[in-house]
């Protein structure tokens, strides 16, 4: 917008399109644009003792964040209140290939 570009010439920029401006001059999209940058990625499950219904969408993502209440030696503990152990949340994580885990209880 500095250089004086506007509307869809905005859009043309940042498709990688040189524009003309009203004057004549020229804009270059490589002056103005940097390169793509890959996004990131996350899920949050909370207050789960069965997150397999979530596997599809939590696939790969950068960072995992993961309710884990109990211990696994309070396994059925976990279980009769509806929450993970952190040994589930491990196996999950690793099951869906996140890059990190994070395990957390509010």
């Amino acid at each position: 917008r500095t250089m004086g570009a506007a509307g869809p010439q905005l859009g043309q920029l940042k498709n990688g399109q040189d524009i003309t401006l009203a004057d004549g001059g020229v804009v270059k999209a490589t002056d103005v644009v940097s390169p793509p940058q890959q996004g990131r990625s996350f899920a949050v499950l909370q207050d789960c003792y069965d997150a397999s219904g979530a596997a599809h969408g939590c696939q790969g993502v950068d960072v995992l964040i993961h309710e884990c209440t109990f211990e696994e030696g309070l396994h059925e503990l976990a279980l009769k209140k509806g929450h993970s152990t952190s040994k589930m949340a491990a196996q999950f994580a690793e099951s869906v290939r996140c890059k990190r885990l994070v395990l957390t209880h509010f």
